[in-house]
This record gives structure tokens, sequence and C-alpha cells, in this order.
């Protein structure tokens, strides 16, 4: 799907459409990234794979070609604008590897993300009745689709995946079937972020009645 069509669909994006450049659009999912590492108390201990892939999550949006058309470096960009330092940090203080193999490792890991959703963006050409309902028939599905498109060397990685490329590629299908209907579905990982949101309002709630309290007894 072209980055124009996937930027058509945005449904939470509030500029009007003729000021909403690719530019904007770039800051305002770093600006996302940006407030919920700032809500979620991120820091240079966090800075590891799965955490940054969280960070990037927390500003999906379940529309079809989401992360076909997602930079890589955008995160990167919002992990400068957060935390400058982070380039500089000793990789066993959380990245566990050189800083040039983690940067290879999120873009593999994005490009991961891509590939989920464009295999699960086929199933929508299925009738309802002929659309996987599991992960196991979604790698079959897929499997099926591939070679039928002759995509051999993502038949490859797919294969070297096994189940986990099903599970991940239905889950982001039911994420965007979801949304279809004006429903919500959280992949795995948007529940993690989901999660961490919940936290982060929840200490703030108790910081406030705490302050209040305080207020009420001096």
């Amino acid at each position: 799907m072209q980055t124009q069509t996937l930027m058509s669909k945005w449904k939470e994006v509030d500029l009007p459409a003729d000021e909403c450049g690719p530019q904007v659009r770039r800051e305002q999912l770093i600006s996302e990234m940006v407030s919920f590492m700032q809500d979620c108390g991120f820091s240079a201990e966090h800075v590891n794979v799965l955490n940054v892939l969280t960070v990037a999550e927390s500003a999906h949006r379940p529309v079809r070609g989401f992360w076909q058309a997602f930079d890589f470096s955008t995160v990167l960009d919002a992990l400068d604008a957060y935390l400058p330092e982070w380039r500089s940090l000793p990789p066993e203080m959380g990245m566990a590897m050189p800083l040039d193999e983690f940067i290879l490792e999120i873009r593999r890991q994005m490009w991961m993300n891509a590939f989920d959703e464009e295999n699960a963006e086929r199933f929508f050409a299925l009738t309802a009745a002929e659309r996987p309902s599991s992960a196991a028939a979604a790698l079959a599905q897929i499997g099926t689709d591939l070679r039928r498109i002759g995509a051999f060397s993502n038949l490859a990685q797919l294969q070297a995946d096994g189940i986990s490329a099903g599970a991940r590629a239905f889950d982001i299908y039911r994420c965007i079937d979801a949304a279809d209907s004006g429903k919500t579905y959280l992949t795995s990982l948007g529940r993690t972020v989901k999660d961490c949101r919940d936290a982060a309002r929840k200490r703030l709630h108790n910081l406030a009645t705490k302050g209040h309290a305080r207020n009420s007894t001096s």
C-alpha cells in the first residue's frame, strides 16, 4: 500500500489534509513516542530491543499499511529527542550489543512488522469463511499466498519463523479487522503499551490523591 493512501486513512490525525504533510506526520509520530516515554518513565537502562519496539508500537494506528510506511529511523529520532545520550550508552547497560548491531536489529524488527502486516492484509482478499481463524491457519494461508505471488525470499523467512509468523500476522489481522468495525483489538505489544499507560495514569492519580490529602491536613 502506498504511503499516501495510508496517511489518508489515519483517523487520529487532527490536522487538515492540506496541512498534514509527510514531515508533519513524522513529527507527530515522534511527539507521540516521546510522550509515551515520558509518561512511562523510560530511562537509559530501558534501552533494549523489546522496549524500543514497544515505544514504536505506542504510535501505531490500526490501519492497513501503517508499518509498511513507517520509517524505522523515526523511532531512533524519538530516542534522540527524548534521550540524547542513548547512542553513547555502554552495551551492558541495556542494548546488550554494539550500537551498530542494535540499530540493525531495530531495522530488522521494523521490517518484520511490515512483513507481518502485509501478510495479514492479504487475508482481507478472502471471503469471511476462508479467512484464517488461528495462528496455525494464518501460517498456512501466508505460505499459500507467498507461493502464489512468487515471493520466495519471504517464504524462506516465513519458514524460518514458523508458527510465530502466523501468530504475529493473525494478531495484526484481528487488530485491523476490529478497527474496520469500529472496535478495538490490541496486539500483544499493543497490550503492553496499554499496561504502561494505565500504570502511568495510576501513578499520576496516586500522586494527585496524596497531594490533595496533604493539602487537606495542612
